[in-house]
């Protein structure tokens, strides 16, 4: 039976699967149970919470990267993460938690508060829009990131006390995953794409400022960002 599903996202950036941690979770899970999928690239005002990454499956629309998983689980079975146990299935959601609710947070703000990694930003996700759409865009969407930075509470910090707790974060990262494999032990999981998201987008050595300046000197965490990337999106590492 063949399965139709789309995976609408922002596109492939600075070599990794999307420049968007979001969107790169259900794709690896995607990859992960092997179910095939085309990619739209997609507009997030267009998108019913007005974020991606949002999954089309026949007549369903599905929205946001757990809700896209936990859909995925319930049509083709928990293959990936059956061997979990209830407490690391406990482990696995607080870390991630972190990660998505606290680390997401001080990379937005060097991504776009920081005006040289914006312009490495403007170029890699705005381009190819229409030229009206280029220009106003990005302006709208770094004023509705600077609005959810001071609500959150980062957006209240100095840049240098931002990379100070993003450096402390990423290092506390690093001692979880330890020597480990994969997060959760010998083999990946739903924890792993959503981490494997973040690691892989703070290894980019592109951007002047923050993370890309010591995230490497992390050796598990870039030798973890190689060792997914070659199970899932080994078409990256050519």
């Amino acid at each position: 039976m063949s399965v139709e599903l789309k995976l609408v996202h922002f596109g492939r950036a600075f070599g990794r699967p999307d420049g968007s941690p979001f969107c790169v979770k259900p794709e690896a899970y995607l990859r992960l149970i092997d179910v095939p999928y085309d990619l739209v690239r997609g507009n997030p005002m267009k998108s019913p919470r007005k974020q991606l990454p949002v999954l089309l499956h026949g007549n369903k629309t599905i929205a946001g990267s757990q809700e896209i998983i936990e859909h995925l689980r319930a049509e083709f079975g928990n293959q990936v993460d059956a061997w979990l146990t209830q407490e690391q299935e406990v482990q696995g959601y607080h870390l991630v938690k972190s990660v998505e609710e606290y680390l997401y947070f001080l990379l937005l703000y060097q991504r776009w508060m920081l005006e040289e990694n914006f312009q490495l930003v403007k170029r890699a996700f705005f381009d190819e829009m229409p030229f009206l759409a280029r220009l106003l865009i990005p302006i709208l969407a770094r004023r509705g990131s600077k609005q959810r930075l001071w609500g959150q509470g980062v957006g209240r910090y100095t840049a240098e006390e931002v990379d100070a707790r993003a450096y402390e974060a990423v290092k506390k990262l690093s001692q979880a995953l330890g020597e480990k494999p994969f997060f959760m032990g010998d083999k990946p999981c739903w924890v792993d794409c959503s981490i494997y998201g973040f690691v892989t987008n703070l290894l980019i050595p592109d951007f002047p400022r923050g993370a890309s300046l010591w995230a490497r000197e992390f050796e598990n965490l870039v030798a973890y960002e190689t060792r997914f990337t070659e199970l899932a999106f080994p078409e990256l590492l050519q």
